[in-house]
C-alpha cells in the first residue's frame, strides 16, 4: 500500500475560475522543487522546452515533458522515481487520486493541492494517506513563494 492523495472537486465553477491562477503557482511550485518532473515518468522538467512550437517536445525529443498549462497539470517523477501521473485538468469533478509512493515528486503533488485547497476554497477537498505532519512542513515550504499560507 502506498502513499496516496485524494481529492473531490465539489463545485465546477469556482474551479474553474481558480485554474489559472493554479496553473501559475504550479509552475512557480514545480520550478521551486529543484527535482527533476516528467509527465509520464521518462524525462525531466529540466529538459522540457516550453519555447519550442510544439508544446510538449523535450529538447528534440517527442516524448513529453511534464504539462502545466491551460489544459491540465500533469507530472511524474522521472524513471525509477515515477509512480503514478499526477493529473488534475480545469473541468474535472468529482473524486480522484494519485499514489506516489512518497517518490521525489510527491513534495510538488502535496504543494499543488495545498495550493488548490488555497485558491479554490470549498471547491476541492483534499485528503491525505499515511499523512505525515513532518512531510506536510516540508512541502509547505513550497508554498512560501509570495503567497500567504493562512
Amino acid at each position: 500500500m502506498g502513499y496516496t492523495h485524494y481529492w473531490d472537486i465539489l463545485f465546477t465553477t469556482t474551479w474553474v475560475e481558480t485554474w489559472p491562477q493554479l496553473v501559475q503557482d504550479a509552475n512557480l511550485i514545480a520550478q521551486a522543487a529543484g527535482i527533476r518532473l516528467t509527465m509520464d515518468g521518462e524525462y525531466s522538467y529540466e529538459d522540457y522546452d516550453d519555447d519550442d512550437d510544439d508544446e510538449h517536445q523535450n529538447n528534440g525529443h517527442d516524448e513529453p515533458g511534464p504539462q502545466i498549462d491551460d489544459r491540465a497539470i500533469h507530472l511524474n517523477g522521472p524513471g525509477g522515481e515515477s509512480h503514478e501521473s499526477f493529473i488534475l485538468e480545469p473541468h474535472m469533478e468529482g473524486f480522484d487520486c494519485c499514489k506516489t509512493l512518497r517518490k521525489e515528486y510527491d513534495v510538488v503533488v502535496t504543494a499543488i493541492l495545498l495550493r488548490a485547497s488555497q485558491l479554490a476554497g470549498d471547491a476541492i477537498k483534499v485528503r491525505y494517506g499515511c499523512f505525515s505532519c513532518s512531510n506536510l512542513t516540508r512541502d509547505t515550504d513550497l508554498l512560501q513563494l509570495g503567497w500567504s499560507l493562512g
